[in-house]
């Protein structure tokens, strides 16, 4: 990728091909690289080099493949629909329409809260959607996910079935869903949006009671009292994965993990009358960034075509997130003559981190030539410039 230069030479810039962040090696002495945010709206971030033929240098910018957060992360406040990417069954064949939209006050601006809402004919199975973060995914299978969410309906006829959704696969279409069913309570199940069996669509395969025998769909097991509480308002709705203990492992062979489903009245008191569900399972945890989470609903009425499911916001998600690798944009190849000048435009891309919070590194192929102590690299900031002297 480089070649050694020395003074009287030309050195050539040796950059044909794309390099992912931390391996990247860009050639010639002296460069100035200015980190700044694209236009607006876009996610790219630019380095813009001045080069002399001295020696290469490395520069390139760290990446983990987990990230930690600090407190619990904001993925969607319902404002907006914003980085959510949604799915929903294969199996459709009454050709329903269901959507997740803004509710907007007199038309001008957000109320602060989203609406899911079916229209068309009855499906069978019920046609489940969920509207998962497209730009934030779980790093391991440690983490909580939370929404809060509230039922729509009237004299007490309640046929959506709003919640959460996580431990879902974006590549095979199985997830984990903690939802409310206004009749029978509140619910944990396994989702199989590309089933082809009506009978395969929701069910509790994969979970588990903590003796290792099969969930059931009763309140002893998957299911939980509704309890009391004011419909008309917000609940929050968590679903949190742990590690299994030694006591889970004696108990399910192959268990991935713990689940625990809470629905609280406030941020701190669970719902009167409800209680945690605890659950195993030894569904694999997705890998990488197919690992998803996010709002869950459907429509469960065999009497009418179709309406509103429920209002969602405050979609929450705490642990570590998966971090993909940043990556630089390939370059032409740049020939620079001895005492001359040049400049090259190199375009960084990184989903996670915004140009401010990118650490930055360089190292010279030539440390007598350019030592590292040369090397001065603004400490932070949306625009940094490293200069070698």
């Amino acid at each position: 990728m480089s070649r050694d230069c020395s003074a009287g030479r030309s050195s050539v810039f040796w950059a044909d091909e794309s390099y992912t962040i931390g391996q990247a090696q860009l050639d010639g002495a002296v460069a100035a690289e200015y980190f700044h945010r694209a236009a607006k709206f876009r996610r790219a971030d630019y380095f813009l080099m001045k080069l002399n033929p001295l020696c290469w240098v490395a520069a390139g910018l760290l990446a983990g493949s987990t990230m930690l957060l600090a407190k619990p992360l904001i993925v969607n406040d319902g404002k907006k629909l914003t980085k959510l990417a949604s799915i929903e069954n294969t199996l459709n064949e009454g050709g329903a329409e269901i959507d997740l939209t803004v509710v907007m006050r007199r038309g001008n601006w957000s109320a602060g809260y989203l609406e899911l809402a079916q229209a068309g004919k009855y499906t069978n199975p019920a046609l489940c959607a969920a509207w998962h973060s497209d730009r934030y995914h779980p790093g391991t299978g440690v983490y909580t996910v939370t929404a809060e969410v509230q039922s729509i309906g009237a004299e007490d006829v309640y046929d959506g079935v709003p919640g959460v959704i996580g431990w879902l696969d974006s590549e095979s279409g199985v997830g984990i869903s903690f939802a409310l069913n206004y009749y029978d309570g509140f619910q944990v199940g396994t989702v199989s949006f590309q089933a082809d069996d009506p009978d395969a669509n929701r069910t509790l395969d994969g979970l588990f009671n903590l003796d290792g025998s099969p969930a059931q769909s009763n309140t002893a097991s998957a299911w939980s009292e509704k309890g009391s509480y004011d419909v008309s308002k917000f609940m929050r709705m968590q679903l949190a994965f742990s590690a299994p203990t030694e006591e889970d492992k004696a108990a399910l062979e192959g268990v991935t993990a713990r689940l625990t489903a809470t629905a609280f009245k406030s941020s701190t008191k669970p719902i009167e009358g409800t209680r945690e569900i605890v659950l195993l399972t030894n569904l694999p945890v997705p890998e990488g960034s197919r690992h998803r989470f996010g709002y869950f609903g459907y429509w469960d009425s065999i009497w009418d075509e179709g309406s509103k499911i429920g209002y969602f916001k405050n979609l929450k998600f705490e642990g570590d997130l998966y971090n993909y690798s940043p990556t630089i944009e390939p370059v032409d190849d740049l020939t620079i003559n001895e005492n001359g000048t040049g400049e090259v435009l190199v375009i960084i891309d990184d989903v996670e981190s915004s140009s401010s919070k990118l650490e930055v590194s360089a190292e010279s192929s030539n440390p007598v030539l350019v030592p590292v102590e040369s090397i001065e690299i603004d400490p932070s900031g949306s625009k940094r410039t490293v200069t070698i002297t």
